[in-house]
């Protein structure tokens, strides 16, 4: 599953070793609202959904085959979610902490792809047009519609 801040799993930025690969994990937390909150579902689909989808980069030759050569950055994981506001955090550090990745992922876990996507594969449903609009998961659709994840898109892009 995702880790934690307080499993201490996350390294400053100046402790990777030159040559990393370093990933932006933008996403939207499906058990926000949960008690406490997590960013995943209760199977970990998108912990699985990342997982796969780091594998098949790294088999495309996207990235390197070997998994030193990752970090992610995850909210979860990096940001301190035992204080008052751990999303104050990122206020004046998003577009910093994303300047210093190489790339951002957007994991959206979709159960329901067969019922909108009409035996399409992903690529054909990107070529349609845009992909925040084109691509129908609902899951997709709610997160072009927050401001924070489109901030994350935004500052990923420039």
């Amino acid at each position: 599953s995702i880790p934690r801040s307080s499993d201490q799993c996350h390294r400053p930025v100046w402790l990777c070793r030159a040559g990393v690969t370093r990933l932006f994990v933008s996403h939207r937390w499906l058990r926000g609202s949960n008690e406490p909150p997590h960013p995943d579902g209760e199977d970990n689909p998108k912990y699985t959904l990342l997982i796969e989808a780091l594998d098949r980069m790294q088999e495309e030759g996207w990235l390197s085959r070997d998994d030193a050569d990752i970090v992610l950055w995850v909210d979860y994981c990096c940001v301190d979610q035992d204080s008052e506001n751990p999303a104050a955090e990122l206020n004046d550090r998003m577009a910093q902490i994303i300047g210093l990745c190489d790339a951002l992922v957007t994991p959206v876990f979709d159960a329901d792809f067969a019922s909108w996507s009409g035996n399409l594969t992903t690529g054909q449903i990107l070529e349609l047009g845009h992909p925040l609009l084109s691509y129908g998961a609902e899951s997709w659709q709610e997160y072009g519609k927050r401001g924070w994840c489109r901030l994350e898109m935004f500052f990923g892009a420039n």
